[in-house]
């Protein structure tokens, strides 16, 4: 038996071996029980503190990429601010950095700054920290950081606590391999998650571009998608124009910002935009704060910035080597989008593209069976036009025919026909089809502040909204105060010659597109040639009555002076003669005369000529 004082050293160390198996079996059990790393090390610190007193633990581990070591856990009840999650740690000038790189376990019971200078060290004596004891995290022969334990108290820990604190960082070492295994793990199976998400979502893009021409629906279902996997509070389409200098806000998704003054359609230009830096560089362009959004002093740009938006990601669109504009993603919170959420923009914006261009090609397939049937519409016009031309010789009629022609391509209230008087230097109001009857027809009136005055000086189309102030005139007047809002006018020219000046008016303001007025410009064309002919018809019936009246003229003068009807005698021969004239003038027979040279055959002749049914035509004799 030994002695007392053996004895009782003997139970002491028992106990303390005791003591020490127990706290690393509850240590075992805390780090079974925990995955994540600064849960293990408050549940490590908190069995460690019933046998050993320390006022800081904490847990770097080794990042092998970048050959540093960085805080991954942090217990320091008394100042939390002491070190942030994440900040490296030196492997120089720390007692961790001295356990990493020596893989031996670290002792000091006096804080010794000429052995440890680095700017944490400073900062923890500062904090109070006077001793503490670092040891290295080994599992398979592999080191995954160090372990540390600091106390405000000089030679807080003994050869005995360094011996239990390094049997505790095997325990750790293996439950920080086992927790950065499980990361690993992890985000192994979030990305296959999300690789799995791409691959939907990319799949839903191409069924929607698949199943949608038009690209405001199809915006739409894409933004409903990527909202799944990319939040974001607006998206949208710019398409950029022929010359590049502008783009058209082709589809556009609100989303949460249902108050903004953008709209589909609009043209913004291109200058000064991410989409600009975009298309230029082909390359995605990620904008992460408001202050990136400055960059660009577009005032759409600023217009966004002041609505809130703080962050964006903008992609071009390209399709067979051609930019044919980008899609765009907005956020009101700052760096909503990642490098990641970018690349998925951009495997997103291929297909896309593709539904733009195809969207394009069918809209020009539209619009060019639109153009047929314009064409194929106004060919008709032109040919009922044509035909009211040739069928109606009065102008008045012509204008009616060809306003009910025109009305089903081109609504309207009037269609008025002004001819200009070069003897009267005035215009005379030909013909008006109208309900609202602003003009009266068949009026002259000077072209002087006229509309039609101006049209027929300049020899120009005038397109204009009633009332228009520069005209003053009474009869321009007269179709603002009929209601009418717009008026066009065309000069009637054949051969350099304007001969007067067609019009057509609505009531509704800027009734009439390019196309409408082109296709008036064909109408007028021919209304010239009718009023042309019909200026001609006058002058030449002009014409014709001016010589039957001369030659009215000329036979009366004749009568005159041949004397015809007084033929004096009153023998029984001339009467019987007379009397022969009466019977046959009645008739169409053919009359001999005969007689002696002088004896009065032509009077005889006139006389039958004179009371025959053709007497007002004219009397000629030949002499045989």
């Amino acid at each position: 038996m030994g002695s007392p004082a053996n004895r009782a050293d003997d139970l002491l160390g028992r106990t303390l071996s005791e003591d020490r198996a127990r706290v690393l079996l509850e240590i075992n059990n805390a780090i079974v029980s925990h995955l994540d790393l600064a849960d293990v090390l408050r549940a490590v610190s908190a069995c460690l503190k019933r046998e050993i007193q320390h006022d800081f633990a904490a847990l770097a581990l080794y990042d092998p990429e970048r050959d540093e070591l960085r805080l991954h856990a942090l217990d320091f009840p008394t100042d939390e601010t002491f070190l942030d999650q994440g900040q490296i740690i030196p492997l120089q000038g720390t007692p961790a950095g001295l356990a990493f790189s020596s893989r031996k376990t670290v002792l000091r019971r006096h804080l010794d700054l000429e052995e440890f200078p680095s700017e944490i060290m400073k900062k923890a004596y500062a904090r109070g920290i006077r001793s503490g004891c670092a040891v290295p995290l080994l599992c398979h022969d592999k080191i995954v950081g160090s372990m540390a334990l600091a106390s405000l108290r000089e030679s807080a820990f003994t050869e005995d606590d360094a011996d239990l604190l390094t049997q505790i960082g095997l325990q750790v070492a293996i439950a920080v391999d086992n927790a950065l295994n499980f990361n690993k793990t992890v985000k192994a199976q979030e990305q296959v998650t999300r690789e799995r998400d791409r691959s939907r979502l990319l799949l839903e893009v191409n069924n929607a571009v698949v199943s949608h021409l038009n690209l405001s629906e199809l915006l739409k279902s894409i933004s409903a998608r990527l909202r799944r996997l990319i939040p974001h509070d607006l998206a949208f389409v710019n398409l950029c124009d022929a010359e590049g200098s502008q783009m058209r806000l082709q589809a556009l998704d609100l989303g949460s910002l249902q108050d903004v003054q953008f709209s589909e359609g609009m043209l913004i230009p291109i200058e000064g935009t991410p989409e600009e830096e975009a298309i230029r560089k082909r390359q995605p362009v990620l904008l992460t704060s408001s202050a990136d959004l400055s960059r660009f002093p577009s005032p759409a740009v600023r217009y966004a910035i002041e609505r809130g938006i703080q962050s964006g990601c903008i992609i071009p669109l390209l399709a067979h080597g051609r930019a044919l504009g980008a899609l765009g993603v907005v956020s009101l919170r700052e760096a909503a989008f990642t490098l990641e959420d970018a690349q998925l923009l951009e495997q997103c914006s291929g297909q896309i593209a593709i539904a733009v261009e195809n969207s394009l090609n069918f809209e020009s397939a539209q619009e060019a069976g639109r153009e047929a049937h314009r064409e194929r519409d106004r060919s008709q016009l032109l040919l009922d036009v044509n035909n009211a031309v040739v069928s109606n010789l009065d102008l008045g009629q012509l204008v009616k025919a060809i306003s009910a022609s025109l009305q089903p391509f081109l609504q309207h209230e009037c269609v008025a026909l002004a001819i200009y008087d070069a003897a009267t230097d005035k215009m005379y109001s030909q013909a008006v089809s109208s309900e609202l009857e602003p003009m009266h027809q068949g009026i002259y009136f000077s072209p002087e502040e006229t509309i039609t005055g101006m049209t027929l000086k300049t020899g120009q189309p005038l397109y204009t909204a009633l009332p228009d102030p520069r005209f003053t005139s009474a009869i321009t007047r007269g179709f603002s105060d009929r209601g009418l809002k717009t008026l066009y006018a065309v000069p009637l020219s054949v051969h350099g010659r304007t001969l007067g000046v067609i019009s057509i008016s609505s009531i509704r303001e800027d009734a009439f597109t390019r196309s409408d007025q082109e296709m008036f410009r064909q109408v007028a064309k021919q209304v010239a040639i009718a009023t042309a002919n019909a200026i001609s018809v006058r002058e030449l019936e002009t014409l014709r009555d001016k010589l039957a009246q001369e030659k009215l003229y000329l036979e009366n003068e004749i009568r005159s002076e041949l004397n015809f009807d007084e033929i004096i005698g009153q023998s029984a021969a001339l009467r019987q003669v007379l009397k022969l004239v009466e019977t046959v003038a009645t008739s169409d027979s053919t009359v001999l005369l005969l007689g002696e040279t002088g004896t009065g055959k032509e009077l005889i002749a006139r006389a039958v000529h004179e009371h025959s049914r053709r007497k007002s035509r004219t009397f000629v004799k030949l002499n045989c």
